[in-house]
């Protein structure tokens, strides 16, 4: 009895440890400033990272995973081939898993929620420029990590949340004009606001986007200007609140709906029977 008790014990001893160890997972907004660290001054490399990082905690430890797309600079598209983290003198390279649409690269830290990581990263096209050699164009620069917007997902909830998200943007539709809006990256709901993709609801629209990655501003018809993460729209240089900020999410740009339809001139009207929000302009 008393062998058969201790080794419930040990079971359950055993059990409890492996929850501590999973730990949490995050999702954190990344930026890549210049290795100066000169306010405002973001380094070439920002144009290609996807700009949410995974992290995943490990007995108090982070395992950070970044992600690269592809950028165009001089005429040329470049891509990240190899990332370093720098510590002091050391320099220690990540674990690159490359996929169809972006690379990623895996690493892990001692401490939580740094807000700075020195790196280097190497570009083909910059390599090639510099005379070809693997790692002859390095980069240095800075991993910028917003903690104070991270996303928070435990191991035990995160799959659930997931389903829940995936459920909900799969129910809202979105129609302009009589049109029901096609996008490859869904609309979602947050705190009561439609956030959705600011380049697919303004071209249904008729209305021209750019992008300026440096100051991370959407321009719309050179008139109206968002700026992630700030909570106000500006339209012919009159700044006016709004119920969210734009935020980047999945690689892609999202503001809330109603907020740049109507500074656009159209009307926004909801139908909670079919889930559908409808614009007209």
């Amino acid at each position: 009895m008393k062998k058969l008790f201790l080794t419930i014990m040990m079971l359950i001893l055993m059990m409890t440890s492996s929850v501590l160890a999973a730990g949490e997972n995050y999702d954190l907004p990344v930026e890549i400033i210049h290795y100066s660290r000169e306010a405002g001054k973001k380094s070439m490399a920002n144009e290609a990272i996807i700009h949410t990082a995974k992290v995943k905690e490990e007995n108090g430890k982070p395992i950070y995973t970044v992600s690269f797309k592809p950028l165009q600079f001089s005429g040329l598209e470049g891509k990240v081939t190899n990332l370093f983290v720098i510590s002091g003198n050391s320099k220690t390279e990540a674990k690159k898993t490359e996929k169809s649409d972006k690379t990623d690269f895996e690493f892990s830290r001692d401490m939580l929620k740094e807000k700075e990581i020195e790196i280097a990263v190497w570009v083909d096209a910059m390599d090639e420029l510099a005379g070809g050699t693997p790692g002859a164009g390095e980069q240095k620069a800075i991993l910028s990590l917003d903690w104070s917007n991270v996303d928070v997902k435990s191991q035990n909830n995160k799959e659930n949340k997931v389903k829940t998200e995936e459920k909900n943007s799969d129910l809202i539709k979105i129609n302009v004009n009589d049109k029901e809006v096609q996008m490859d990256t869904k609309p979602y709901i947050e705190n009561g606001r439609t956030m959705v993709p600011v380049r697919f609801i303004s071209e249904a629209l008729g209305l021209k986007v750019d992008w300026n990655g440096e100051v991370q501003k959407v321009s719309i018809d050179e008139k109206i200007n968002l700026t992630i993460g700030k909570a106000e729209i500006e339209k012919d240089g009159v700044k006016t609140k709004i119920d969210a900020p734009a935020v980047i999410k999945e690689s892609r740009t999202f503001v809330p709906l109603r907020a740049i339809a109507e500074i656009s001139g159209a009307k926004v009207d909801w139908n909670a029977e079919t889930r559908t929000v409808i614009i007209k302009k």
